[in-house]
């Protein structure tokens, strides 16, 4: 802080709390000061406890299955749509289908099967090109909400739903 010509150093933390308590009464200051200290003491120990234990390096993923392949996502053909999306703690996939990217009920429900390596699959007959689709995984015995793959070539309305798409006639 700089006062007249002379240059004092100050403590960034304790002037910033002085500046905000500088109303208040002291237990307050106080109170905040050990409270900030215990909160980060907690979130330093806590990470701290997530890299080592026992003076060990813990890889938390060491035993997550990895999917090295190049073929998720929806990919369509006239007589067939594959459908493939990695969702490792997954219990559960469906995967719907509707005729708008935004609005209206399903008009079919597809149950994924669980492959390798966190890989869930389906394969739909017949041509859908042009309809929209959602998936929905069931993960802690909890549906998460409805959403497209990242791999998405079109979205509907907002991203919400996933379009199948004949890439190649849009040329």
């Amino acid at each position: 802080m700089i006062i007249g010509k002379e240059i004092k150093k100050v403590n960034v933390s304790e002037y910033l709390v002085n500046l905000l308590f500088s109303h208040h009464i002291f237990s307050q200051k106080k109170l905040f000061m050990q409270m900030l200290f215990k909160n980060t003491f907690l979130f330093l120990v806590s990470l701290i406890l997530s890299v080592h234990i026992n003076g060990q390096t813990v890889d938390p993923y060491k035993n997550y299955p990895v999917y090295n392949g190049k073929d998720l996502g929806v990919f369509y053909t006239s007589a067939k749509t594959t459908c493939k999306v990695w969702a490792p703690t997954a219990t559960e996939v469906i995967m719907r289908l509707y005729k708008t990217g935004e609005g209206g009920m399903a008009t079919k429900a597809i149950q994924l099967k669980k492959e390798n390596n966190g890989v869930w699959a389906a394969d739909i007959t017949g041509n859908v090109k042009n309809n929209y689709y959602t998936f929905q995984v069931k993960d802690n015995g909890k549906y998460l909400n409805n959403a497209p793959d990242i791999y998405a070539k079109a979205v509907g309305v907002n991203g919400k739903r996933g379009m199948i798409v004949d890439l190649k006639a849009t040329n």
